[in-house]
């Protein structure tokens, strides 16, 4: 493949991580850097629009500078030549990927069998500045990117897409959706090439053309959003000032209910009282000895780490709470399953930068490190089941330059809870996008078919719902799954989230998060809608 550019071009971080992934990567071969002699942007953003957006690069900004020119090191190996070149066109790239905004590419259609660019980049007459801008200043609860194939007959065509959280600031949602590019890309030239092969595809995705960027923002536009910014950025603060003086602005809480989680009406949810200025998610339903115990995350606004408890389910009440002791770190996710006549647990240790497995020796206090891995990664809510007579391993990691376990979804073939034998599925990672790739709870079956429960982070907030996802298809071959159910707060009740989910036999157990102060108004404490 070639990478198209223009002489001297500045790139952002996603971009440089971009080139170094694929660069690395021992089935993709980057041969150059295809500079452009002639391209001139048509346009530019406005005055007031650029001054804004540098204060907000200054305030917002995460992972290093801006914006920075190609320079040797990792990248030191990769010819520039002129993308006219012949010697080039005679070379037969199989696919040549964009970096220009609003390149002419008629004449470049030459250059490789395929060509390909970003949604952003597309609009010879729009501003990529503008990117995100939109769904920022307008409140859309996720943000688009998308890699087209341009065509022959100058149609464009959506080959993937990825959603993202829509952030409070537009620079912000604007890194944050480019940053899932890089694992977007890579997989999807390893899908082209696994077609070649002959080999099946995998990881389902959606085949809507997202918006492009708005063409201008005049300056009503651009106060308006000012305007919503400083009040989003206070509010902010407000929560963060309310924290460090005890206050609770969003209290996470156990609700239980019966019957089925697919058909449940939630109506009838029953929250489980806890103590005063504790905060409790993240819950794991488990019979033992003829009892039902839920393991759950707590935390009492003390210092930032979460710890592992463990209480005996007596009709709406968690009884004989103990913390298990697992560490210094935070911990939540508390995955307890058995296998081979054992009892295990995978909490979320991310902080340690591996997958751990603990194996109870005295139930249901006394654990023990059983096995480890994927050792120098970022996991969270990792997953074991077995289907078919595999086992896999399902978790939440981060290869971008940000820390946000909430964009993708890995799989890995793995022989049980030794973790012996841990294999990346070959087009990781398998779902890219925050409304359905983060765990929210254990996969279950019913009546055949495999469910996955996966958290909704949108409308700018963490743990905003829940969708449920059936996996079609599960192999080393092949990942896809497709939505069967979701549920969603109702925020006019003050009910602001909900984020995990459990169930055994005829009884789930999850969490929701309420609005600061919300019992107090007079709302009903727990609101939630199922479709």
């Amino acid at each position: 493949m070639g990478i198209l550019v223009y002489p001297g071009q500045d790139f952002e971080p996603w971009e440089l991580s971009l080139f170094e992934r694929l660069n690395r990567h021992p089935a993709i071969s980057l041969e150059a850097f295809l500079t452009h002699q002639r391209f001139a942007r048509k346009r530019r953003p406005s005055v007031i629009f650029q001054a804004l957006s540098k204060i907000e690069r200054a305030l917002f900004l995460r992972a290093g500078k801006p914006y920075a020119r190609l320079s040797g090191g990792k990248l030191g190996n990769i010819p520039s030549k002129p993308a006219h070149d012949q010697a080039m066109a005679e070379a037969g790239l199989d696919v040549v990927l964009s970096h220009l905004p609003g390149a002419d590419a008629d004449c470049l259609l030459g250059c490789g069998k395929e060509f390909w660019e970003y949604n952003f980049y597309a609009d010879a007459s729009g501003l990529p500045e503008l990117f995100g801008f939109h769904e920022s200043l307008e409140a859309i609860p996720i943000t688009q990117s998308a890699i087209l194939r341009r065509m022959h007959d100058g149609s464009r065509e959506v080959i993937a897409t990825c959603t993202t959280n829509t952030k409070f600031s537009a620079t912000l949602n604007a890194q944050y959706a480019k940053d899932m590019l890089p694992a977007l890309v890579e997989r999807e030239m390893l899908g082209k090439l696994r077609q070649r092969s002959g080999e099946a595809r995998s990881a389902s995705h959606a085949a809507l053309m997202p918006p492009a960027p708005f063409p201008e923002f005049g300056w009503r536009e651009v106060l308006r959003y000012g305007a919503k910014l400083i009040g989003r950025t206070g509010n902010r603060i407000a929560k963060l000032a309310l924290a460090r003086i005890g206050g609770q602005p969003d209290n996470w809480s156990l609700v239980i209910g019966e019957g089925d989680v697919l058909s449940s009406s939630l109506d009838n949810l029953r929250e489980l009282p806890q103590p005063n200025g504790e905060f409790r998610a993240d819950p794991f339903l488990f019979r033992k000895g003829g009892e039902s115990w839920v393991f759950f995350e707590a935390w009492n606004g003390n210092g930032h780490a979460g710890k592992i408890c463990v209480g005996r389910l007596d009709g709406s009440s968690i009884r004989d709470v103990i913390g298990i002791e697992l560490g210094d770190v935070h911990l939540s996710y508390p995955y307890v399953f058995d296998a081979g006549g054992e009892t295990f647990m995978i909490p979320e240790t991310h902080e340690r930068n591996r997958v751990e497995i603990w194996r109870c020796t005295d139930f249901p206090g006394k654990w023990t490190l059983h096995a480890t891995a994927l050792e120098g990664t970022s996991p969270a809510d990792t997953t074991l089941i077995e289907w078919n007579k595999q086992w896999w391993m399902l978790t939440n990691l981060c290869s971008g330059n940000i820390l946000d376990h909430c964009m993708e979804l890995h799989v890995f073939r793995v022989d049980g809870p030794d973790l012996q034998h841990v294999e990346p599925h070959p087009m990781n990672p398998v779902v890219l996008d925050t409304t359905s790739a983060r765990n929210a709870g254990r996969p279950f079956v019913r009546d055949g078919r495999l469910i996955r429960p996966a958290q909704i982070t949108s409308h700018g907030l963490y743990g905003y719902g829940l969708k449920f996802m059936e996996i079609t298809e599960l192999s080393m071959d092949a990942y896809s799954e497709r939505e069967v159910r979701r549920i969603e707060p109702d925020r006019a009740q003050a009910t602001t989230g909900c984020h995990h989910i459990d169930s055994c036999d005829d009884l789930f157990i999850m969490d929701v998060r309420r609005a600061y102060g919300s019992k107090f108004l007079g709302a009903r404490p727990i609101a939630l809608s199922a479709s």
